[in-house]
């Protein structure tokens, strides 16, 4: 599979964001959670293939301030690709194939 230039070549956003909300362990799972705790409204958010990244962080704060409880969990598990791995040959198909699969995030 091929991508366009732009899409391996242009660098990411950069944030300089410092979270409101707080990560808490669920299960096994670690997730980050924004807004009211008894609102009785509730977003579950997913991120991209870079994680608990400032700016999905940034998102779930807008939405908490909005009144939604919001729960972001981390289905890669600490294991997102980073800002280096982009135009690297291999490295996207390899994550799909591995950690950004079905069968590496379903809980045990």
């Amino acid at each position: 599979m091929s991508f366009p230039a732009a899409c391996c070549n242009t660098p990411p956003v950069k944030a300089d964001y410092t979270p409101k909300g707080h990560k808490t362990t669920v299960g096994e799972m670690q997730c980050y959670f924004a807004g009211p705790a008894d609102s009785k409204r509730a977003i579950l958010v997913n991120y991209d293939i870079f994680g608990f990244h400032a700016n999905i962080l940034q998102l779930c704060d807008i939405l908490g301030d909005l009144g939604y409880r919001v729960a972001l969990p981390d289905l890669l598990r600490n294991n997102p690709l980073t800002e280096n791995d982009l135009g690297t040959s291999g490295v996207f198909e390899g994550f799909k194939n591995t950690r950004g699969s079905w069968q590496s995030i379903k809980p045990v």
